[in-house]
């Protein structure tokens, strides 16, 4: 086959029908990616982010833990004087002690354990009792000498 100038030309002409169909198909192609992409992300974050932000789960201890009896309260109690008294929060002198009384009261509508213990060596008679709040679950609330 003898190439002309003609030839060459058309074939010319070919070639740049073909690299131009070429170029606009990968942009067409890079366009649906990035679009895709898009898309996707957008659907991630308005349906994934909704199931996981849901109610019926916790972060923090079960709601449904079983109250403790009187003897785990007061096994409770006497750590949380050690670590008072560790703490400098109270004198040492009521670490040792048996508890006075453990009971049931109700405070702001629910039910607490309250362990009182009585110390005569404190001088001042409005601190000789020391009450140890906790849950009915047994978590540690609260510490004071008043009993509210």
């Amino acid at each position: 086959m003898i190439l002309s100038k003609e030839n060459c030309m058309e074939n010319e002409n070919i070639l740049n029908i073909v690299t131009n169909h070429y170029i606009k198909i990968q942009i067409y192609l890079e366009n649906v990616m990035k679009y895709s992409t898009i898309a996707l992300l957008f659907s991630m974050l308005f349906f994934v982010t909704p199931a996981l932000a849901g109610s019926g789960h916790s972060h923090g201890p079960s709601k449904e833990q079983p109250p403790v009896s009187s003897e785990v309260a007061a096994s409770r109690a006497l750590e949380v004087v050690k670590a008072l008294a560790t703490d400098g929060k109270i004198e040492a002198t009521w670490v040792g002690l048996k508890e006075n009384k453990v009971e049931q009261k109700i405070f702001n509508e629910r039910p607490e354990w309250v362990v009182s213990y009585k110390n005569k060596e404190i001088s001042d008679v409005a601190k000789q009792t020391l009450y140890i709040f906790f849950t009915l679950s047994g978590e540690y609330i609260a510490a004071n000498y008043s009993g509210s």
